[in-house]
């Protein structure tokens, strides 16, 4: 699994390695990989936009809206923004919870993910 966040260092990889199964963290670099030999993801995002982390995945479909909400997720810490956003989809507040050392995301920061959310996919992709 690659989680790094740099395309380049990911590129390399999936030239050097074609006969290892490589996923991408990144959801930002997931169709890209895709259509490079890479083989899926392992991916938070997975969780509350599953239709369109599959085709990124399957079918190696650009997604402008997930890398535009990746940018927004990577200004909270990582697993409390997307346990935010589960518990927005779902509608279990009980998601929220984390364990120390991780702190919940306050009500604003809640706020400022579902406004971003929503901007971003209340439409088809274009």
């Amino acid at each position: 699994k690659d989680s790094g966040g740099d395309w380049s260092y990911s590129e390399a990889l999936l030239r050097a390695h074609g006969d290892m199964v490589i996923l991408i963290g990144d959801e930002r670099h997931l169709a890209r990989s895709v259509r490079q030999g890479g083989q899926g993801a392992i991916s938070g995002m997975a969780n509350f936009v599953s239709g369109e982390i599959r085709a990124m995945a399957e079918d190696g479909r650009d997604d402008a809206r997930v890398e535009s909400f990746v940018l927004e997720l990577l200004r909270y810490p990582v697993i409390p923004a997307v346990k935010v956003m589960v518990a927005r989809k779902t509608g279990d507040e009980r998601w929220l919870a984390v364990r120390p050392p991780l702190e919940p995301i306050g009500s604003q920061g809640r706020q400022q993910l579902a406004a971003a959310y929503d901007r971003l996919f209340a439409t088809e992709p274009a």
